[in-house]
């Protein structure tokens, strides 16, 4: 068994398959950032999300001692998102999001920054802040309809309910279906 095969399963959208293999080369120290994410990706589709949210948290840690800033901003992400919506604990969700906003506060726009605004979105939504919220989907769409297109859907779907939310259901569901094309 080896990460190769972990990665074919993966790629077949084998979760549990992918999982098992990538759990059994683990036994044997997953080292590499790249590996270890992996391991989160199928993790998190498999059921696991301890295993996910540790496997996010090493790269990370690996990252951050290489003074790979983007990387692991984008870990901090993953973990925070993870945390968010399958526990809603927003104490270590908002500690996870200050360290992605320190690595990311002197670099230039990427994927890590779409996707940090839209995990602040949605952590603003269920704080009860709908402008913190709106003010932070317009910037996920904004700055994933430049790196990330998958970041700047989920911030469309995320501004079409905050129209809700507003009370104007009919736009609301209009902007939705519109998210829904574009995905």
């Amino acid at each position: 068994m080896s990460v190769r095969d972990g990665r074919e399963a993966a790629a077949r959208g084998e979760w549990d398959e992918a999982y098992d293999l990538l759990m059994a080369s683990e036994a044997d120290g997953l080292a590499a950032p790249g590996d270890l994410a992996l391991l989160g990706e199928v993790a998190y589709a498999a059921g696991h999300l301890d295993v996910a949210v540790e496997a996010w948290e090493r790269v990370h840690a690996l990252c951050a001692q290489a003074g790979d800033r983007v990387p692991a901003a984008g870990a901090a992400v993953r973990v925070a998102m993870h945390l968010l919506l399958d526990t809603a604990l927003m104490a270590p969700v908002r500690g996870w999001l200050a360290r992605a906003d320190r690595l990311l506060a002197e670099e230039e726009e990427t994927s890590a920054h779409a996707w940090l605004a839209v995990v602040r979105t949605y952590e603003r939504m269920l704080t009860g802040d709908l402008q913190g919220a709106r003010q932070w989907s317009e910037r996920a769409v904004a700055v994933g309809s430049r790196w990330d297109a998958a970041a700047c859907a989920v911030g469309r779907v995320a501004a079409a309910r905050l129209r809700i939310l507003d009370g104007d259901v009919e736009e609301g569901l209009a902007l939705l279906d519109e998210a829904g094309g574009a995905a």
